[in-house]
């Protein structure tokens, strides 16, 4: 990586057990996708957004959306469920030196709370990750 970057990862797909296609249903007068792409783009200090699915030939969909949108479109080789794979060829594909991740389905991810990681991570550049330990929103390594 020769650039530090921070982006973001909105992770999706069409092929969902329970309500497949429910990333482009609409939910109002937009797709269910756009309101975590819109809370993901409100953090302070991401570079970029990517959107990380697949290559199953129901996400092309999504890979059109996301250039739409102007965010960078990533199809992952690998299995469809391999949500790791996807982020981790992400972000060796984008050179991010970090990231935050959203799942598609979460359309109200907390702006203020993601805003906070990336600070906590700037305070402490020795932690590798912060996460939610508990449902009051602390900081964890």
């Amino acid at each position: 990586m020769t650039q530090e970057k921070t982006i973001g990862i909105l992770i999706a797909r069409m092929t969902s057990s329970r309500l497949p296609g429910k990333a482009l249903r609409m939910v109002g007068n937009k797709p269910l996708l756009a309101y975590s792409l819109e809370r993901l783009k409100a953090v302070e200090g991401i570079d970029e957004v990517w959107l990380a699915t697949t290559q199953h030939p129901s996400d092309e969909a999504l890979l059109l959306w996301a250039i739409e949108q102007g965010i960078q479109p990533f199809a992952y080789a690998g299995e469809i469920d391999d949500v790791v794979g996807r982020i981790s060829a992400v972000v060796e594909k984008a050179e991010a030196h970090r990231f935050i991740m959203v799942l598609g389905d979460t359309p109200f991810p907390d702006i203020r709370l993601m805003n906070r990681f990336l600070k906590t991570m700037d305070e402490h550049p020795e932690w590798e990750s912060v996460g939610v330990k508990s449902l009051n929103g602390q900081p964890s390594v």
